[in-house]
């Protein structure tokens, strides 16, 4: 049975890709379904969860959706995940505060409301698992993912805060081993949810 947000007020929504990376929020504080259109949320508090599936599209679409129907009980957007390095000098398994938002094939950047942003991610159109696309996406941003221009198109689109932390997963190019990122998915969660419980700015309203 799924749990109703009818009587929260307002709340935060964290976004993240797949279940895999969120699953130790799910296990440890966000373990409440809630009933909806579709699969993928869960709440803690006034904390809502997302899984927003792969691609830039999806995360529009389902963002979006949940946006529309709780309306102004939402007043912030956090985007938790992992991310491909495109440059060298970035640590494996290190987080990242995401600064600009970049999407592959376009001029366009949107500008998060983390201060202490320290590196720009690029969300791109399909795997990086080449060189030569890795080099010519490195030119835009120092990481690459598949979704967060998708959680900034919306957060402009409804003028709402977006931050954003990724965990740097692999190098991203020939070298990129999805097997081993499949493999690491609990650890890789398991650092995300210790770094979110001690994050200070999570208040957005």
């Amino acid at each position: 049975m799924g749990y109703s947000l009818k009587y929260i007020v307002h709340m935060f929504l964290i976004t993240f890709a797949h279940k895999a990376e969120a699953q130790e929020f799910i296990k440890r504080k966000h373990n409440i379904p809630v009933e909806f259109y579709f699969s993928g949320i869960y709440r803690h508090e006034d904390e809502l969860l997302l899984l927003t599936g792969t691609g830039v599209q999806s995360a529009i679409d389902k963002i979006r959706r949940v946006i529309d129907y709780y309306g102004k009980k939402v007043t912030g957007l956090l985007n938790l995940g992992i991310a491909g390095a495109l440059d060298n000098k970035l640590q494996i398994n290190q987080i990242y505060g995401i600064r600009n938002v970049y999407f592959e094939g376009t001029t366009d950047y949107f500008t998060t409301a983390n201060l202490r942003g320290q590196i720009d991610c690029i969300s791109a159109n399909k795997a990086v698992t080449n060189d030569d696309y890795a080099r010519t996406l490195a030119k835009k941003a120092q990481s690459v993912d598949m979704e967060l221009w998708g959680c900034a198109k919306i957060s402009l689109e409804y003028n709402l805060p977006l931050k954003s932390y990724k965990l740097i997963s692999d190098y991203a190019g020939s070298d990129t081993n999805k097997s081993d990122i499949r493999q690491n998915a609990q650890q890789y969660s398991r650092h995300l949810f210790d770094f979110y419980k001690k994050l200070p700015e999570l208040n957005f309203y």
